[in-house]
């Protein structure tokens, strides 16, 4: 059998590092931009990767002639979606977490079929591509970031819940969260835009992280959000000093940065930090991520009601 794997052009080096890692006994296929495909042991459930977007198996090759065919064949009790690789685009409806996918990988001359199941921190936007325009108005693409981690996760906060972002400036993220209802901190030197600045559930501290304080962050912090133009190796003792003095905080967003060459073995190494401060993690690479990995973690359980929100559980 063999797997396939949706990655942002660019990524594929990543993902096979990750996968001599973390999954050995896939065996490298095919690739070209945008799409990898691995040689996996007979009966391998479906794989999850850090440094893809979507991931299946693979069921069958046709030509455009032949596609109605296969369709009959394999789209019943499934949602289809078709995704162009040469467009980097995909049309189809949104599944639902439990939803069965079938998809249609557009190749030009060949057509590829392959399904997966929407799970938790999975998308089930068409080839995980969700589609956002950053607003003419945002501060920063830090507003692509931001929301799309939110969609990711599956987390709808509840109204007022409180956010801290540590390096804000210029705004984009902070701004995000101001319009899904959050109370926002944000933690930088740099200036931020006069749209966060001027709302009323908006306030800025104009500190390094280095030198941030308990008496200068809001009483209860539901949510870390951290996107600090810092290694890992400067980033994660930030976060871990906030995740003592606020052991509360029950999600965290961070943008870990991977450099030129970061080792998949250090890699995990910083994700163990993270997961050692009693987060558990869920790793992407978002449509709109570059050089850097999305981590999500969470304390205590979640949740999916029937509409896939996560809610969180003590």
């Amino acid at each position: 059998m063999f797997v396939y794997v949706l990655v942002n052009p660019g990524m594929e080096p990543w993902l096979k590092a990750e996968a001599a890692f973390r999954h050995p006994e896939l065996k490298l296929s095919y690739s070209r931009p945008g799409l990898v495909t691995f040689k996996a042991p007979e009966g391998r459930g479906e794989p999850h990767f850090w440094f893809s977007r979507v991931s299946g198996i693979f069921r069958v090759k046709t030509a455009p002639a032949s596609l109605d065919t296969e369709l009959n064949l394999w789209s019943e009790g499934r949602t289809v979606h078709r995704t162009l690789l040469a467009h980097q685009s995909a049309q189809g409806t949104i599944a639902q977490q439990g939803d069965q996918v079938l998809d249609v990988l557009d190749l030009g001359q060949e057509l590829w079929l392959g399904t997966r199941t929407v799970k938790p921190f999975t998308w089930g936007h068409p080839g995980g591509l969700p589609g956002l325009a950053l607003p003419a108005q945002a501060p920063s693409r830090a507003w692509l970031k931001a929301t799309e981690q939110l969609l990711w996760s599956g987390w709808e906060a509840p109204v007022g819940s409180v956010a801290v972002e540590l390096g804000s400036a210029p705004g984009g993220a902070s701004w995000a969260l101001l319009q899904q209802g959050f109370q926002v901190t944000g933690v930088d030197l740099a200036a931020m835009d006069k749209l966060c600045l001027d709302h009323g559930s908006y306030s800025h501290v104009t500190l390094s992280v280095r030198d941030l304080r308990k008496k200068h962050l809001p009483v209860h912090i539901d949510a870390l959000f951290c996107d600090l133009g810092l290694s890992p190796v400067e980033a994660i003792p930030q976060i871990r000093e906030l995740s003592h003095v606020h052991p509360e905080i029950s999600w965290l967003f961070y943008t870990l940065k991977l450099g030129q060459k970061l080792p998949m073995e250090q890699l995990q190494k910083h994700l163990d930090s993270l997961h050692a401060l009693g987060f558990t993690l869920r790793c992407t690479h978002l449509p709109s991520n570059k050089s850097e990995l999305t981590v999500v973690g969470f304390r205590g359980r979640v949740t999916s009601d029937v509409s896939g929100r996560v809610h969180g559980k003590d």
